[in-house]
């Protein structure tokens, strides 16, 4: 299901490169950062996990 939505975000921007390349790649490179990304949080204790949510997103930790 995550896969084939993916599948559809990724067209919807491929389509979208053609008004704007800059930002399709920008969104790219995010999109390949997360795929390397998540499969290591899989794999990191929920500690660590905890530690990095909160770091990227502060207002998280405060609710």
């Amino acid at each position: 299901m995550g896969l084939f939505v993916g599948f559809l975000i990724i067209l919807f921007f491929h389509a979208l490169s053609s008004l704007s390349c800059f930002i399709w790649a920008g969104w790219w490179s995010m999109y390949i950062y997360q795929w390397w990304f998540t499969p290591l949080l899989a794999v990191l204790p929920s500690s660590v996990i905890h530690c990095l949510s909160a770091r990227c997103h502060p207002q998280a930790s405060l609710s």
